[in-house]
């Protein structure tokens, strides 16, 4: 059976209270976070006959939190099937559609965890009612709705004020935070960019993360990019065997360009 999309989620929604209410149930049963400017940026790709007001949509998002009517994210846990409540997380937007949402805006995030939510790509382009969506290439890649803007996030370096996780997501690939590379960079003293290369070894104990290459006599290590937006790294089990378990997160000891995830 074909994968679900969002255009098919709200294809027969009857007004927009409805768009909302079916696209959010289906992003919490994909495992994914959002905003309520996500929300709109969808509704308004895929079915643009619907008039809203963005602000509407937060404040509708925010009635349900607080009154419980969001549904559960549900992950595996040691062969059973755990649920959690949506979190929600207040994030600041850097700008990077700034005709929609200016740097510095306060947005309401919500995800299955706090850590989620911290690395959630949140900004999207949001069309305007009644805007032209003739030309957007897929309704479904919200940010590619306008041209990609050169924003260069540079990773400078700061401590953490409280423990660094690594989380493993749904689709059972390692999430390790921007918090973690941030305090590597701090101890190292050398800036980093979205897109460089980090450097991964994996064994069954822990996980290895170095800011510079290794060196050919360290085959163990592969590289995986520094995400240009989130700043987090991702990466699979090396073990096809044995994929790490969804939802389940590990402290991450932090050293000058190093990273240590301790699995065990």
């Amino acid at each position: 059976m074909p994968k679900k999309e969002n255009k098919d989620v709200i294809a027969n929604s009857n007004n927009w209270h409805e768009a909302v209410t079916d696209l959010v149930q289906f992003w919490i049963q994909e495992g994914h976070s959002f905003s309520s400017g996500e929300v709109a940026g969808a509704i308004r790709t895929i079915r643009p006959e619907l008039q809203f007001k963005v602000g509407s949509i937060g404040e509708m998002l925010r009635n349900a939190f607080h009154n419980q009517k969001l549904d559960m994210y549900m992950y595996p846990n040691n062969g059973c099937d755990t649920s959690t409540y949506p979190y929600q997380g207040l994030r600041i937007a850097q700008g990077l559609y700034p005709n929609r949402t200016p740097a510095g805006t306060e947005i309401f995030v919500y995800g299955p965890s706090q850590d989620a939510i911290n690395d959630h790509d949140f900004e999207v382009y949001i069309p305007i009612m009644r805007e032209s969506v003739a030309d957007y290439p897929n309704p479904d890649s919200q940010a590619a709705c306008v041209p990609a803007l050169d924003v260069s996030m540079v990773i400078n370096g700061r401590l953490a004020k409280s423990t660094i996780k690594a989380s493993v997501w749904i689709d059972c690939r390692m999430m390790v935070p921007r918090a973690a590379l941030e305090a590597a960079v701090y101890l190292g003293g050398k800036p980093m960019h979205g897109g460089d290369a980090v450097f991964v070894s994996q064994t069954a104990n822990e996980v290895v993360i170095l800011t510079e290459n290794p060196g050919c006599n360290s085959p163990e290590f592969k590289s995986y990019e520094v995400w240009s937006s989130g700043g987090r790294v991702v990466f699979p089990s090396a073990d096809k065997d044995n994929p790490y378990t969804p939802g389940t997160e590990f402290a991450c000891k932090v050293e000058e360009g190093k990273i240590v995830v301790l699995l065990g």
